[in-house]
């Protein structure tokens, strides 16, 4: 592979739809996975960053200008769209209650006019963006989709990595994956309107397959752009679902934002499932000790509830922003 042989656009022309990253995936042949953009420039980043090899220059600079193109869209896709971002664990199963939770919770802000962003990847990324795919179908068109993303529930972690050090793909990792991608991609392809959302994903972490049912994706080879740039244009509010270590971070480096009002604003932060973050997990400690009193009084909230959840970002735009919302439709 020569310097100049690079499989992706640096300067692009627009966000990644999902019909670009996996053209040529065949749900009936898992392993056609490897044949889409998205895994063959995962491979191509996976050499790159090898330690044992030399590093280019020039796919640095490509692969900056290629991140840089994506933040200028990413921004013209928002503007005058009010955004609120739904983070959480990878690992959250299909068939998890809380999965359900946030895929009903991201339909109602799509419904009311909100662009739902997410990390793009498995779990409550893809609830998130099922949800918001769901705004403009019925409640029973999102059941079906249940019953038919439940078939792989779990997302597959498997004893060896997709991309082996010789840059080949590892045939059961490969299928383990393209079987679970399977579902997701069937509802991308037989959905016809579909809400706008979001999805802000990572080669960093390329051996998560992106979720196809977003209709617009920023997928960035830094992640540190990434992340703070996914916090920073959630302006209506973040919410968070249980997750490890990735979300933790995320809880933090938005507090950093809002303490600090580095975007103009304290964006309200919402806790689903107040067990998990407040003893399992108990950033409330910290957040109060980190936070003003006043701050963490009005802007931090734990809830179990729906309603509340969709309430407390909704009430804060309206206390806070005078332009109507609309809603966008993709048809």
């Amino acid at each position: 592979m020569t310097g100049i042989d690079i499989p992706y656009q640096p300067l692009r022309e627009s966000l990644y739809d999902p019909r670009q990253l996996y053209q040529g995936f065949d749900p009936l042949h898992p392993t056609s996975l490897a044949d889409t953009l998205d895994l063959q420039i995962y491979r191509h980043y996976q050499i790159e960053r090898d330690s044992r090899r030399p590093s280019s220059s020039f796919s640095s600079m490509m692969q900056a200008l290629h991140d840089h193109s994506l933040t200028l869209h990413r921004n013209a896709l928002l503007k005058d769209r009010p955004c609120v971002a739904i983070m959480g664990g990878h690992r959250l199963a299909r068939n998890d209650p809380m999965y359900h939770f946030v895929a009903g919770l991201s339909r109602r802000f799509t419904q009311k006019g909100f662009v739902v962003a997410t990390g793009g990847g498995p779990g409550a990324m893809e609830a998130a963006h099922l949800g918001a795919s769901s705004s403009g179908e019925s409640d029973n068109w999102l059941s079906q989709s249940f019953d038919l993303l439940e078939q792989f529930a779990a997302f597959p972690h498997t004893d060896h990595p997709l991309i082996d050090e010789k840059g080949d793909f590892h045939p059961e990792t490969l299928e383990a994956k393209g079987r679970w991608l399977a579902p997701a991609f069937q509802i991308h392809q037989e959905l016809g309107c579909k809400g706008v959302s979001l999805a802000i994903p990572t080669w960093h972490y390329g051996h998560e397959p992106s979720t196809p049912i977003a209709s617009h994706l920023a997928k960035y080879f830094q992640n540190s752009l990434r992340e703070e740039g996914l916090l920073e244009i959630a302006h209506e509010g973040v919410l968070f679902a249980p997750g490890s270590a990735g979300t933790v971070q995320e809880i933090f480096q938005d507090c950093a934002q809002n303490h600090y009002r580095s975007f103009g604003s304290f964006s309200p932060m919402v806790f689903l499932h107040k067990q998990y973050w407040q003893q399992t997990i108990p950033v409330d400690r910290v957040l109060q000790a980190l936070l003003k009193p006043e701050d963490y009084k009005r802007f931090v909230h734990f809830t179990d509830d729906l309603e509340e959840a969709y309430r407390i970002i909704v009430d804060h735009y309206d206390q806070t922003q005078r332009r109507p919302l609309r809603v966008d439709r993709l048809c």
